[in-house]
């Protein structure tokens, strides 16, 4: 028989001596052990909320539990930690790990998924994150580092996404050797790196009278006379010798004759050339048709075509412009060249 005294705090046993089992303790008071304390069975509350383990100012050093063990928690064991044997913890259904508040938390709200939320920010610091995996961002993505892709760039749907803004542009762009950029829903045009040349600019509709077409545009809303809408420039900059010999050595340009109308868009192409100095106007192409060169012109083939090509005609001389004439009277010129003198002239 074991008696408990609650006033000495000391249970007495009658009949043996040593260690002891008991079946049941019930205790009105502390029960204090001095030695090991060995239950088969368990150890429970009388009550829900009935009882604690350890206090502010006494802990205890260890919690030893088995393999598949669970605490539970709350009076209907709603949240529960479970031993996984030789590999972890497992917090159960949809339960939460929360920090500071519920805005804080890591838990699994479906199947197959893990969420990590934050009212503000999730700070990751380390020198590497490795994802295995696609990575789905809602919101904006700030990386303060260089991104390396292996494969490839794309947005979610054609159309869906553009590459910097009106206020953050990119800064340069680096392309391969053989590079094409594709232009178009279906890639109609593309603009291929010809390596150690040049680009090609192709336009790949198959159909009859279908070109590539390459427009160059002026953003001027009011042009006036001798205005530049456009120039094409050929230049050596990278010359060694510097001076003129990087100065733009020949160009075309689109020079307008007037002030634009309503009814008039009169312009020239002025081609220009260089010898010694930025190339200048030699040549220019006026928008009635009429031809300027300012040096000689050399005609190699046999013959120079004119709008009146009357038979027996000379391009004879007035002082501003040479103009067919056909040449008649006491002397002719046949289509052979042959002179005839009309008799007794001579």
């Amino acid at each position: 028989t074991a008696t408990y005294n609650p006033s000495t705090g000391v249970i007495t046993a009658t009949g043996f001596s040593g260690a002891g089992t008991f079946s049941t303790v019930a205790a009105s008071g502390a029960l204090t052990a001095t030695g090991v304390v060995t239950v088969n069975t368990g150890i429970i509350p009388d009550g829900p909320n009935g009882a604690y383990l350890g206090t502010s100012s006494a802990e205890f050093s260890g919690l030893a539990l088995a393999d598949g063990s669970q605490i539970r928690l709350g009076h209907d064991q709603d949240v529960t930690l479970t031993h996984v044997a030789d590999t972890g913890v497992l917090l159960n259904t949809t339960s939460e790990l929360q920090f500071r508040d519920s805005a804080l938390k890591i838990n699994s709200s479906a199947d197959s998924q893990l969420d990590i939320d934050a009212d503000s920010e999730v700070e990751i610091t380390t020198t590497t994150v490795d994802l295995n995996g696609a990575l789905d961002v809602s919101g904006t993505s700030i990386l303060a580092g260089v991104v390396t892709a292996n494969a490839g760039i794309i947005p979610d749907a054609a159309d869906g996404a553009y590459l910097g803004t009106t206020a953050a542009e990119f800064s340069d762009l680096f392309l391969a050797d053989g590079s094409v950029i594709n232009l178009g829903n279906e890639q109609d045009v593309t603009v291929t790196h010809d390596a150690d040349d040049g680009l090609e600019l192709k336009s790949a509709a198959t159909a009859d009278d279908n070109p590539f077409l390459l427009t160059i545009q002026s953003g001027e809303i009011d042009i006036a006379a001798a205005d530049v809408l456009g120039t094409l420039n050929f230049q050596a900059p990278d010359e060694e010798t510097g001076t003129d010999a990087i100065l733009v050595a020949a160009g075309i340009e689109a020079v307008s004759e007037g002030d634009f109308s309503s009814s008039s868009n009169a312009t020239k192409l002025s081609f220009k050339t260089a010898s010694s100095e930025a190339a200048t106007e030699k040549m220019s192409l006026s928008s009635v048709g009429n031809l300027t060169v300012s040096g000689d012109i050399t005609i190699s083939g046999d013959d120079l075509t004119m709008g009146t090509n009357t038979s027996g005609a000379a391009l004879i001389g007035d002082g501003t412009n040479y103009n067919p004439v056909v040449i008649s009277g006491d002397i002719s010129i046949g289509q052979n060249g042959a002179a005839a003198i009309s008799s007794g002239v001579v």
